[in-house]
C-alpha cells in the first residue's frame, strides 16, 4: 500500500462530515523542494485532500519560516530549531481551539531557551 493509499483510507475513516484536518510533512511547496517532491505528486496529494476540511498544513525542509498558499490552502513553512548558516533558529507553536487555528513563529534568543514571537503569524477562523 502506498502512502497516498493509506492517507486516502485514513481520511475516509476519520475526517468525514467536515472534521478539521491538519497535515504535517517534510517537503514544502517552494522552488527548492521540487527536486525531491515533484509537481505531479503534489497534485496527487491535493486531489486526495480536496474533499476534506484542511485547516492547517505544516512543512519543513528549507529552514525558512514563511507562509505560502497552494490550491487555496495556507502552507506554514516551519524553520529549524537549530541555528544554521543564518543563525536564526526557531520553532512554531500551533493552537487549535474550537473553530480557530493560530500559529506563531518563536525565534531563539539565547542558548538556554529564551525565545520571542516573530513573524510569520497565521490565524484561521472557520
Amino acid at each position: 500500500e502506498s502512502n497516498l493509499d493509506w492517507l486516502r483510507d485514513d481520511l475516509a475513516l476519520h475526517a468525514k462530515g467536515g472534521k478539521p484536518v491538519v497535515v504535517v510533512q517534510h517537503y514544502g511547496f517552494d522552488k527548492w523542494a521540487i527536486e525531491w517532491w515533484p509537481q505531479t505528486e503534489r497534485e496527487q496529494l491535493f486531489d486526495i485532500l480536496e474533499p476534506y476540511n484542511v485547516k492547517g498544513f505544516f512543512v519543513g525542509h528549507t529552514h525558512i519560516a514563511s507562509i505560502e498558499n497552494y490550491r487555496g490552502v495556507p502552507i506554514y513553512q516551519v524553520n529549524n530549531a537549530w541555528p544554521d548558516g543564518s543563525g536564526k533558529a526557531s520553532f512554531a507553536v500551533a493552537r487549535i481551539a474550537d473553530n480557530q487555528l493560530s500559529v506563531v513563529n518563536c525565534q531563539w534568543i539565547d542558548s538556554v531557551g529564551t525565545h520571542e514571537a516573530t513573524a510569520p503569524f497565521l490565524n484561521i477562523t472557520e
